[in-house]
């Protein structure tokens, strides 16, 4: 699609908006003409704002409790979190938004990712070190797990902006024709929830993060973002 000609009509289209009669009357038959001879629907104009920030992991099926805390960012900041596999060693963890907010929910992935991944080397060497590597990595990942759970709980019931909701499910109608929500891929998890030092080291990881906080993590970039505007 255009993206020129998808301009001119969401410009069109804000024209209809205008007060004045003629003025809105005129921008609706512009619009609509411009809709038929290019073939542009309802859809395509609510999925134009829509963009993609990708963040690439060195691995091709990361654990699960990685697109947990995707997902949870993607969540709290009307975000869509989706994993590409698109190469042969390496995946891709996507945010679909609208406007600035993928860049945002990437940044703030970047950072608690890095806290994350600090922790998790923290706790292994000081409470996994008498245990051999497997059990060392399947309990290391139940820490993670407990972890990325106390994030997600803390934005798990904030209320979506539906209207940027329906913008990324026409994007992914008319942009993302290999996109099969039912087949996504969950990420691996290597421990037994059921066990009980897993859920001991779940549990350490919960506390660990209960003063972590997803917007805390986006106030610096945001901050960037106001001052390269003014």
């Amino acid at each position: 699609m255009d993206e020129v000609i998808l301009r001119k009509i969401k410009r069109c289209f804000e024209l209809s908006k205008s007060s004045n009669e003629h003025e809105a009357a005129l921008a609706i038959k512009q619009m609509q003409a411009l809709m038929q001879k290019h073939g542009v629907n309802e859809k395509h104009i609510k999925a134009a704002d829509v963009c993609e920030v990708s963040y690439e992991l060195k691995v091709q099926k990361p654990a699960q409790w990685v697109l947990l805390l995707h997902s949870a960012i993607g969540q709290a900041l009307d975000c869509m979190s989706v994993i590409s596999h698109c190469k042969y060693f390496n995946s891709d963890l996507v945010f679909i938004g609208v406007g600035s907010g993928p860049e945002i929910a990437n940044y703030a992935f970047e950072v608690l990712f890095r806290k994350l991944k600090q922790n998790r080397a923290e706790y292994i060497e000081n409470n996994l070190f008498r245990f051999k590597r497997a059990n060392k990595t399947k309990l290391a990942d139940a820490y993670c797990s407990g972890w990325v759970q106390n994030v997600y709980s803390k934005v798990k019931n904030l209320n979506p902006n539906l209207e940027i909701k329906e913008q990324i499910k026409a994007y992914q109608e008319t942009k993302m024709d290999n996109f099969n929500p039912d087949g996504k891929f969950t990420g691996f998890q290597r421990f037994d929830s059921e066990d009980g030092r897993a859920l001991s080291a779940m549990s350490d990881g919960y506390m660990e993060s209960k003063d972590i906080n997803i917007f805390a993590a986006t106030e610096h970039k945001e901050s960037l973002q106001i001052g390269e505007r003014a």
